[in-house]
């Protein structure tokens, strides 16, 4: 595996404007997608999955430079997903359960990439439209946290990754830089209070 995922640390919501973006987190599988002429696929904790996803196969059609990408496998095309849904996929190659790999960072594009702001990242993986039969790239969310939440929520979607734009890559490691806010934990967080009688 080319890299070893870079983990975000838990966070109770609030305010991350201006230097902060904010996207869905996908109820998913952690994979690392390297494109060089063929297709690798890894999972979080460096398990070989390639042979088990030929639908990733075409993406080794859309480079002419190596590429390696970090996102999320979910069961469903491009929803909020389903963890438990790609775990009889992954574990027996005849079940039709559709998959999609959500990419939401690039780790290198024709060399490393990590050391560069997450901005400049999130561009040249803007720039590579990845959206296709089986892979797509994750949206940016707009607004604050609490309204943000709250669609997400509404849209059965798991929670929210907070990303610093200035902040770099560090693979393997647990880093402030990106936090995680599960709409299960928010909405205990901000539960009515029941006053005693």
């Amino acid at each position: 595996m080319p890299f070893q995922p870079m983990l975000a640390s838990s966070s109770a919501p609030r305010q991350l404007t201006g230097r902060w973006v904010l996207e869905p987190k996908f109820d998913g599988w952690r994979v690392i997608v390297a494109v060089d002429g063929d297709v690798r696929v890894w999972t979080r904790r460096g398990h070989d999955l390639t042979e088990r996803l030929p639908e990733l196969t075409p993406l080794g059609d859309l480079f002419t430079t190596r590429v390696v990408l970090d996102g999320e496998l979910v069961a469903g095309q491009g929803r909020a997903g389903d963890f438990y849904g790609v775990l009889p996929r992954v574990a027996a190659r005849n079940r039709p359960v559709p998959l999609t790999f959500v990419a939401f960072d690039v780790l290198a594009f024709d060399g490393p990439v990590v050391d560069q702001p997450y901005r400049q990242r999130r561009a040249l993986l803007d720039s590579l439209e990845l959206n296709g039969p089986a892979w797509c790239t994750t949206p940016q969310l707009h607004g604050n946290v609490v309204d943000v939440l709250t669609a997400c929520r509404e849209h059965n979607v798991e929670g929210i990754v907070a990303k610093r734009v200035e902040s770099r890559y560090r693979p393997g490691e647990r880093s402030g830089d990106w936090l995680k806010v599960k709409t299960a934990d928010w909405r205990v967080a901000h539960a009515p209070r029941r006053h005693p009688r």
